[in-house]
């Protein structure tokens, strides 16, 4: 079996859809070469659909393997999106975080923006610390300007609830109508939990 009608084999069982015999020929390939990063990858990306214990397993070992790969941030950017387990998904996330500076790798991003938008549902004091911090530490004009406006929408947010726990209503009222929502937010409109109050 040579290495590369190995390779052949499994990126076309990846594009007929056959995931079980993808995985079969990037173990097989991995076995053989385990330097051969994007074997590695591909016999553990590939397992989500089959076997969702063993995904994780072989995801975390290959972070483990390849720290330095860009697809170390993506395997667990990944691992985060594919968990059916909200708490589960913020630890991905928040680990994704602090081992990936979100400045250097975009996948790092993306999972942060993901894990901002879990706490504008779950915990607004985070999500306001945590859109704050991103204001402060990315350098992109783009990124920054994203992060502003969450950072913006969040403490508008954090203010009304404030103001409706006072049973200020009217004050709260006013200022949700006033508060713009990011274009970006990937996540249910807070503001229509606020105005229930």
């Amino acid at each position: 079996n040579s290495l590369p009608v190995l390779n052949a084999l499994a990126y076309f069982e990846v594009a007929r859809g056959d995931t079980r015999k993808a995985v079969h020929y990037f173990t097989k390939i991995s076995g053989l070469q385990p330097d051969d990063e994007n074997a590695a990858f591909g016999a553990a990306y590939y397992l989500s659909d089959l076997d969702k214990k063993l995904y994780k397993e072989k995801s975390r070992e290959f972070i483990k393997r390849f720290p330095n790969s860009e697809r170390a941030p993506m395997t667990f950017y990944w691992l985060a999106e594919r968990s059916e387990n909200q708490s589960e998904r913020i630890s991905y996330l928040e680990e994704l975080k602090r081992t990936y500076p979100a400045e250097k790798f975009s996948w790092s991003e993306s999972g942060t923006s993901t894990l901002y938008s879990i706490y504008v549902m779950t915990d607004p004091e985070k999500a306001l610390s945590l859109a704050k911090e991103m204001a402060d530490t990315l350098t992109s004009p783009t990124q920054k300007k994203e992060w502003q406006s969450y950072l913006e929408f969040q403490t508008s947010v954090n203010q009304a609830s404030s103001l409706i726990s006072q049973k200020k209503s009217k004050e709260a009222l006013d200022l949700l109508e006033k508060i713009k929502n990011p274009r970006s937010l990937r996540t249910v409109n807070p503001l229509d939990i606020l105005m229930a109050k």
